[in-house]
């Protein structure tokens, strides 16, 4: 089972003996819960420790061992090369440098991420969400513009296509007429040019008969008359 944090509802009672009662208060010095009744006994008994609220409080170092003396914790912070150590490393490597107590350093660097997490929930992420809530909005409108402009423009190419269907009618309607009146006036020309083929046709018919038993006279007023076409 997951250890719960020491900050759940059931975890924060005072650490006195036969206390129990809901602590307020936090000695960073001794790492122990108190409550409102025990402060000043607390102090009365132990001179000199810090104590603060409870949601003020310092975090005890978490273990974490050094990489190249497993045996020893991190504890100490080289305040040159800005390092976390163990003691053994700062004494070989550092001592000639200002350190600080790592666990300061540590709970230091929690409460700027407490405070950098508290500012993200109540700014950054309610400036995001009014964000999002208004380039949603903006989706929306954008949406809703183009369906309008989409029904704008389909309205208007109707009206065209009407336009030009109207229009296309009516010179349908014109080269339909003109068509008419050319195939009128060829078919008429055809018919006449056909009647004077069969015309040609009897002509040559008749001289082709008659060339060698016609009389001179007749042949004379048959080209008169026949020949010039």
């Amino acid at each position: 089972m997951d250890q719960v944090p020491d900050t759940a509802q059931h975890f924060i009672e005072c650490d006195t003996e036969s206390c129990g009662n809901f602590s307020a208060f936090y000695c960073n010095t001794c790492n122990q819960r108190i409550c409102c009744q025990c402060e000043q006994h607390h102090l009365d008994q132990n001179n000199g420790h810090e104590i603060v609220l409870f949601h003020e409080k310092k975090r005890k170092l978490p273990s974490e061992k050094c990489s190249i003396h497993p045996i020893n914790d991190i504890n100490v912070h080289c305040d040159v090369c800005q390092d976390p150590l163990c003691y053994m490393c700062f004494a070989q490597h550092h001592s000639d440098h200002d350190f600080s107590d790592f666990e300061t350093i540590y709970n230091d660097l929690l409460q700027q991420c407490q405070k950098e997490v508290t500012h993200i929930w109540k700014r950054e992420i309610p400036k995001a969400r009014d964000n999002a809530a208004l380039l949603e909005k903006k989706k929306e409108n954008v949406k809703k513009e183009i369906a309008k402009f989409r029904v704008s423009m389909k309205e208007k190419a109707d009206k065209l296509k009407g336009a030009i269907d109207s229009k296309l009618t009516d010179n349908n309607k014109k080269l339909n007429e003109i068509e008419n009146s050319v195939i009128s006036d060829t078919v008429e020309q055809l018919k006449e040019t056909k009647e004077y083929m069969k015309y040609l046709e009897k002509l040559i018919t008749d001289c082709e008969s008659n060339l060698f038993s016609i009389k001179p006279t007749e042949l004379t007023d048959f080209i008169r008359l026949k020949i010039f076409l």
